[in-house]
């Protein structure tokens, strides 16, 4: 099945395709309805399957499937815009920072109020700028508003703290804004400070309120709204690093490649680590064609 057609969304909820070649390597996909769980979900159900391969499952932490009766179900509205993404004619491609350029690129955005940037913070704000820049270009040298979205694990920030071993959709969003100071000075430390300002607010505030699900349901209902307007242009992160994916082991070693291949929805990124576990990242970046040009 097609990982974008219609079917997708009334197939079913977890599929897993295993891929043998004459070389004799095999590659393990698999593909999880977002209606069950989130990407750290599909860690969970990944180490605790390979665990299983591997005959540890008596030492394996079991997944913890009570969320529903945490968070139980009910009626919720969202704009279309927050779940439907705009499908034009886009071009997604690869990236990939070697540790050394992430070490380099932390030193260059860097400054008094963060002096010691994340590597997500750094790339996400080199991502940010660049995409203004194409942004600006394609719109005959207008600024338009622009926001950063992050999706956020809340199994950690929530109060009391959720098990990290949780199933379900426990995350939430964050969204950083600029002003007209950072679209005209295209600087990235200003831009890392105001990444870092919005993740601390919500680190120490959203997420810790008693009605996390109203927060949860508000963020998101606002990203909604900030996307569906003309004078602002959005790009969605979705961060995988230190989701210990490389360390998933079936019986045949540790893999020599793992990636989440980017649909074809504009404006989102995809970021994890590299194989080398040394603090590099790859990146997948969709933009419209004639803004990736």
């Amino acid at each position: 099945m097609e990982m974008e057609s219609r079917k997708a969304g009334t197939g079913p909820f977890f599929l897993v395709q295993a891929s043998f070649f004459d070389c004799g390597g095999l590659a393990i996909g698999t593909c999880l309805s977002h209606k069950l769980g989130d990407a750290t979900t599909v860690r969970l159900i990944l180490k605790y399957w390979s665990a299983i391969a591997l005959g540890h499952h008596d030492h394996a932490d079991i997944p913890c499937l009570d969320s529903a009766s945490q968070f139980p179900a009910r009626e919720f509205s969202i704009p279309h815009s927050s779940v439907v993404f705009e499908r034009t004619r886009n071009v997604t491609k690869r990236f990939v920072l070697d540790a050394w350029k992430i070490a380099a690129l932390k030193a260059k955005v860097s400054s008094a109020s963060v002096p010691k940037p994340t590597r997500v913070e750094a790339v996400s704000a080199l991502i940010w700028r660049s995409a203004m820049a194409a942004w600006r270009s394609s719109n005959k040298g207008i600024a338009n508003k622009s926001v950063l979205t992050h999706t956020v694990n809340i199994r950690k920030l929530a109060e009391p703290p959720l098990p990290e071993n949780s199933m379900g959709n426990l995350i939430a969003i964050w969204s950083a804004r600029t002003d007209e100071k950072l679209q005209s000075q295209r600087d990235m430390k200003g831009l890392v400070v105001e990444l870092r300002k919005v993740k601390k607010k919500f680190s120490e505030n959203e997420a810790k309120r008693l009605g996390i699900l109203e927060v949860m349901f508000g963020l998101i209902k606002e990203a909604g709204e900030t996307r569906g307007r003309d004078d602002t242009n959005s790009l969605i992160f979705t961060s995988l690093c230190n989701f210990g994916l490389y360390e998933t082991d079936f019986g045949w070693g540790k893999p020599m490649w793992v990636t989440v291949p980017n649909p074809s929805h504009k404006n989102l990124v995809t970021m994890m680590d590299t194989r080398d576990g040394d603090g590099g990242v790859e990146f997948w970046l969709c933009l419209s064609e004639e803004d990736m040009a």
